[in-house]
């Protein structure tokens, strides 16, 4: 497979890369910075044959995808990641992918208990 054909394939799995990676943010937001390239790193550092690698960018297009379109969910990503960053400087990037993914994860279900039923009348 050529590395054209690898791209492509990848980028096929990942139907929000070209939103995440021009999404506009302030100059100054170094953490949004930061997971943005962290993004553009993994999902080229993937192996395309291995599902479980593929469902995780999966996974991981669909959080990032979060984080550039819901403000709530990004200001607790953001305080989430400032905190996983003071305790650990030198994260790898597959590493920051997973803990994306584990926040997600929990958020998600964390929304799903205070969903409150608003009935007309």
């Amino acid at each position: 497979m050529t590395k054209k054909e690898r791209q492509k394939r990848i980028l096929d799995k990942c139907p929000n890369y070209n939103k995440i990676c021009n999404y506009i943010y302030i100059e100054s937001d170094n953490l949004t910075r930061r997971l943005i390239e962290h993004y553009q790193d993994y999902v080229f550092s993937v192996n395309i044959d291995d599902k479980s690698d593929i469902n995780l960018l999966a996974l991981v297009n669909k959080a990032l995808e979060k984080f550039i379109s819901d403000c709530n969910f990004a200001s607790a990503l953001k305080k989430y990641l400032t905190e996983y960053f003071d305790n650990q400087p030198d994260i790898l990037t597959t590493q920051l992918m997973n803990e994306v993914t584990n926040f997600m994860k929990d958020y998600e279900e964390e929304m799903l208990k205070h969903v409150t039923n608003t009935r007309w009348i």
